[in-house]
């Protein structure tokens, strides 16, 4: 059972962090393959769906706002039945947290902590392997003091 929840989270942090490596590592697989990847790490990943859905309800109810917590699950995963405000509402509940995951913030913490320490390093690349910029592929916030060297946009080295 653990080593099935490290493959199947291994594999959702490959698609978060890491789609290229993703892709690198699954351009090979047969249809099977892919279909019983899929089907292994569904149950995780719907999991993990589930935990933020009721985190995110509570934190609405905490801050005020009624959820409706038995039309919330239907909606989410089979449309919206409600109409065009119920859509509005639940699309303006998930835009932060999408740009919040999207953009990743909290990665400058860990990126100016890691920086400060390669700077007085003599050698600074074994220190920043714990940084952002080696455990993410797709950082979309823009880090300090490294510049675009790849022509997708990928940050790098600078």
């Amino acid at each position: 059972m653990l080593n099935y929840l490290r493959e199947s989270l291994h594999w959702i942090h490959l698609f978060f962090f890491k789609p290229m490596t993703l892709g690198k590592e699954t351009e090979k697989f047969t249809r099977k393959q892919a279909v019983i990847t899929f089907l292994k790490v569904y149950p995780v990943a719907a999991a993990i769906y589930l935990l933020l859905l009721l985190i995110t309800g509570a934190g609405a109810e905490l801050a005020g706002y009624s959820f409706v917590w038995n039309e919330a699950l239907p909606i989410l995963f089979f449309g919206l039945e409600k109409g065009l405000a119920e859509a509005i509402n639940y699309v303006l509940a998930f835009l932060p947290i999408f740009f919040f995951t999207y953009f990743r913030p909290f990665y400058l913490l860990p990126y100016a902590w890691q920086y400060w320490r390669a700077r007085i390093a003599s050698d600074p690349f074994p220190i920043f392997r714990n940084s952002p910029v080696y455990w993410d592929e797709v950082i979309a916030t823009p880090l300090p003091y490294l510049k675009d060297s790849d022509p997708a946009g990928f940050c790098g080295w600078g």
